[in-house]
């Protein structure tokens, strides 16, 4: 069993879900991205039927759509404590795979602090928008080519004229 937590602090000018070390403007996977927030126990809320982290991608409307959880195996959550006042510092890490479509993406953390009376107050942190792109190719045709759909639109935009060796 773990011992009682008495209650989460932050610093000064230092609220919970604040970036304390934001990600990156842009990747190209393969590559790790990282994101560190002001944070809180994250035994204050176990979010069983939740999450601590999501990793979302924005889609062809412009939404946000969630890709990734805690419980993905490219993803970290990772609490510490720091300081005299041991406040929460949590990073969330993405271990971004070669096969990572091309996009605008972003990370967000889910928390929840423990108030001195005891009661608990959600909050969330996002980091900045940042763009993946993807470098992986094989024999000239990009690695995303998913469908026949998609190997025939790429066709069209190639040099035809010549053979291709798969």
């Amino acid at each position: 069993m773990f011992p009682e937590w008495p209650h989460d602090s932050h610093p000064i000018g230092s609220p919970f879900g604040k970036v304390l070390s934001d990600v990156a403007a842009s990747y190209t996977a393969p590559a790790t991205a990282e994101v560190k927030f002001q944070g809180a126990n994250p035994r204050n809320d176990y979010h069983t039927m939740g999450t601590f982290m999501t990793v979302e991608r924005m889609n062809s409307t412009s939404q946000w759509e969630v890709v990734l959880t805690d419980s993905d195996w490219d993803t970290v959550f990772h609490w510490e404590r720091q300081g005299i006042e041991r406040h929460s510092v949590i990073t969330l890490t993405w271990q971004i795979p070669a096969k990572t479509p091309s996009g605008k993406y972003r990370m967000r953390y889910f928390g929840d602090a423990k108030n001195t009376d005891g009661s608990i107050t959600p909050f969330t942190g996002t980091s900045s928008v940042f763009t993946v792109s993807s470098s992986q190719t094989m024999s000239k045709i990009p690695v995303a080519l998913s469908s026949l759909q998609s190997i025939f639109e790429w066709w069209k935009t190639t040099d035809n004229t010549k053979s291709l060796l798969f």
